[in-house]
């Protein structure tokens, strides 16, 4: 006997109207566990054997570039979405199911896997419910809607397009599209790229070049001297990188709205180079005053 996911939602909550603005989608949020049910599939089955190949073709697509850019806003295309009449007259309503994460599909593996009705995913999730507009190819969400308690993370959510029916049977009417959601530093690593195409060489530093100068600067001193030196240097740098962590910091917590990030991007530029160089010093730095430790190790064993 086949088995199929039926989420068990808050009823009126649900389907709630949600309205379009022609900027930006608002979606209502909705907590709700999610439960695995054995349920009458004979029509959804018939429907998707008939209307297989239409279905197939309706696409969903995350738009990477307009994604990878935008940290409050998202967005995603509709190519070629045809609903069959038969569909659109036998279905409750016709719309975007927004997850975040995949619980859905995660559920439906295990109860196709274990063949019997269970409690697949026992923890809250907020799903949220989007109009499909007829003819309308593009849809941007605010970030802030996708998500629970929406902070500077990554995550990620699952957008169908879905068709009800009567006793909670679901037909889904195109392939899934996976929303990433990155933080704010990815989105100035995406633009820092855009605009240095060729990628700054003053992101690589050669570590054991950096060793080599400094075993020449210790040619004129002493061990003791030069690993006192060492010493001084790598605390300096611990400072210095510790430094340089919180200008990161300040930097990602003064954008509070999309053109922020344009104005960013040098200084982030900069702050990640500096980054870069003061980590591989203290990295040589480090190698260096490990050398000195064997070497005082192999002192110890064969000056006896």
């Amino acid at each position: 006997m086949k088995k199929v996911i039926a989420l068990t939602l808050a009823s009126t909550a649900l389907f709630a109207s949600n309205t379009f603005a022609d900027a930006n989608v608002k979606i209502m949020p909705i907590s709700t566990s999610v439960s695995v049910q054995e349920v009458s599939t004979a029509l959804t089955d018939s429907l998707l054997q008939k209307y297989d190949v239409i279905i197939r073709n309706n696409k969903i697509t995350s738009d990477q570039e307009y994604n990878n850019t935008n940290y409050y806003t998202k967005k995603i295309t509709t190519s070629d979405i045809v609903i069959p009449d038969e569909v659109k007259q036998k279905a409750k309503k016709i719309y975007f199911l927004v997850e975040e994460g995949s619980p859905m599909y995660y559920a439906k593996a295990v109860a196709m896997e274990a063949d019997i009705a269970i409690d697949a995913v026992e923890k809250e999730y907020n799903y949220k419910v989007v109009k499909f507009t007829p003819g309308k190819t593009e849809y941007t969400f605010n970030t802030a809607d996708l998500v629970k308690d929406f902070k500077d993370e990554y995550k990620n959510v699952t957008i169908s397009l879905v068709a009800e029916f009567s006793e909670g049977e679901k037909l889904y009417l195109a392939n899934s599209a996976y929303v990433n959601l990155g933080n704010k530093e990815s989105i100035l690593e995406t633009l820092k790229s855009k605009k240095d195409e060729s990628q700054s060489y003053f992101g690589y530093y050669d570590v054991s070049s950096l060793e080599t100068y400094l075993e020449k600067l210790s040619e004129k001193m002493s061990r003791n001297d030069y690993k006192k030196i060492l010493q001084n240097a790598d605390s300096q740098l611990k400072s210095l990188i510790g430094n340089n962590s919180q200008e990161k910091k300040k930097i990602l917590e003064s954008i509070t709205k999309e053109s922020d990030f344009e104005w960013n991007v040098d200084k982030y530029a900069l702050n990640t180079e500096t980054n870069s160089l003061l980590s591989n010093v203290a990295s040589a730095t480090r190698q260096q005053l490990q050398k000195l430790r064997s070497y005082d190790l192999i002192d110890s064993v064969f000056n006896k």
